[in-house]
């Protein structure tokens, strides 16, 4: 299953999910408007197969008995005419339960680097960090593969959707400061496992939600002091628009969040029907 090319602008994130599994990409430097795309690959792997990863060690997907279990390989690559800039990786499980087992895989090649260690049973959201530098292969783009492998348990979400955002003005990358009471504009778009947009969403506020939907809620945060802040105070006047789920066209959505006139540090948290939440932490002053 592919999802991409898809273009993620320089401080936004970009959301490749495949179900039990999700690819999270945030590049930290701007990358040309005209290409420098990723593309993500997800391939299911039957339990006891062993998975070839070039030259480097092999592995094999684990076997959990009678409990069942998956395996993915993910194939990552960037393509453009200069692919500049690292992006901030993240593979994630996309549900809560007591009995997950996480365990990653091993390099492909040199241009992404996954982490041996094991994910304990009991572990809740687990997920291993990876660089994937764009820039390996020169201007050709650069491609990187890890794996996965998780147990199967109930309510696992079979959906595939690919989440993009926050866009402008909210940074992704920094603690967004803005006076108390102001009206931020929470933008983003959602596609399908295919790159289509999804037209249809509706915002859910109750306990159970139809398909497709989102959920938003806010709530205190800390305030993490080696956090980047930027100030979007600025730009909110001519951007909030209507309260509410608003269904800009072509997969794109906005929600117009009215702050409190309390300062701290809140985060603000869509969430698809897959379960996997997708923060924007402010500051109001």
């Amino acid at each position: 299953m592919t999802i991409g090319p898809l273009h993620t602008t320089a401080g936004h994130t970009t959301i490749f999910n495949f179900g039990a599994f999700n690819f999270k990409s945030t590049p930290e430097d701007t990358i040309s408007s005209q290409g420098d795309d990723l593309t993500v690959t997800a391939k299911l792997i039957d339990p006891g197969t062993p998975v070839t990863f070039g030259a480097t060690k092999n592995a094999t997907c684990i076997d959990y008995d009678n409990t069942g279990g998956s395996c993915w390989e993910f194939d990552v690559l960037c393509s453009g005419p200069d692919c500049g800039g690292s992006y901030d990786a993240e593979f994630a499980t996309s549900y809560d339960h007591a009995a997950t087992i996480v365990k990653p895989g091993f390099l492909k090649n040199h241009s992404a680097s996954c982490p041996t260690t094991m994910f304990e049973t009991n572990q809740i959201d687990g997920f291993f960090q990876t660089r994937i530098d764009p820039t390996t292969k020169a201007k050709s783009g650069g491609t990187g593969s890890c794996w996965l492998a998780t147990q199967d348990t109930d309510g696992i979400s079979d959906s595939v959707s690919n989440f993009i955002g926050f866009l402008d003005p909210v940074q992704n990358a920094a603690i967004n400061v803005v006076k108390g009471g102001q009206a931020i504009p929470l933008k983003f778009q959602v596609l399908n496992s295919n790159g289509q947009p999804l037209t249809n969403l509706s915002l859910c506020t109750t306990g159970s939600c139809p398909t497709p939907s989102i959920t938003i809620r806010f709530g205190p945060s800390s305030c993490t002091v080696d956090t980047d802040i930027t100030d979007i105070s600025g730009d909110l006047a001519a951007t909030a628009g209507n309260a509410g789920l608003q269904n800009l066209g072509n997969g794109n959505y906005q929600y117009v969040w009215k702050t409190p006139n309390v300062k701290g540090c809140y985060f603000a948290r869509v969430s698809l029907n897959d379960g996997i939440a997708h923060d924007a932490l402010f500051k109001l002053k």
